[in-house]
């Protein structure tokens, strides 16, 4: 295993653990502890393959894998099945790229390589952006579904994911800095 290889690991980790923390990824009433471990690693192992191709896709610059296609994807019916949602699957996404930019930070090349990833979506990060949106004389109107709660098949879901994009981009544009990097601008504030 490379030093690739192993910076990815450590990043999809990080992230698995950020989508599926706390309420995020709830446990059932009656679920059992080995059995609620057993689930979140059928979804991890699930998943870490369909990651891994959008992150090497991104280094590899090849544009024709979006963020939103590789989060439906994570949406298929194994993991559905689960309880991992819409929400749980763009946070995993976009937080993978997150560390992985992290990464590359230093090197002016493969920071630009994350320009088209999207910004984490979270309960804080929505509400930054909520506040946020007033100083760069933005109209944003309360967000209506927590993010881990956001559904694939949902129209509001998405639309609602969709606004929280077009807010993060909006400000990017203004600050001159790609949408990943909004994330950092606004975290700790």
């Amino acid at each position: 295993m490379n030093i690739d290889d192993k910076t990815f690991d450590f990043a999809y980790i990080m992230a698995f653990r950020d989508a599926t923390m706390r309420n995020a990824f709830p446990r059932h009433s009656d679920e059992k502890d080995n059995d609620f471990h057993t689930r979140k690693r059928r979804i991890k192992n699930h998943s870490k393959p369909i990651v891994k191709n959008y992150i090497d896709a991104i280094m590899k610059d090849d544009n024709q894998m979006v963020p939103f296609t590789v989060i439906n994807r994570l949406c298929d019916r194994d993991n559905t099945d689960q309880g991992f949602t819409f929400g749980n699957a763009q946070k995993l996404v976009n937080m993978t790229a997150k560390y992985m930019f992290l990464s590359a930070y230093g090197d002016t090349e493969k920071r630009e390589l994350f320009k088209n990833c999207h910004c984490p979506m979270d309960g804080v990060m929505m509400e930054r952006l909520r506040e946020k949106c007033e100083e760069y004389t933005l109209k944003l109107e309360k967000f209506e579904i927590p993010w881990s709660r956001l559904k694939k098949d949902d129209e509001k879901s998405i639309k609602e994911y969709e606004k929280f994009q077009y807010y993060i981009n909006q400000i990017a544009k203004q600050e001159n800095i790609y949408p990943i990097e909004v994330d950092f601008m606004f975290w700790d504030e």
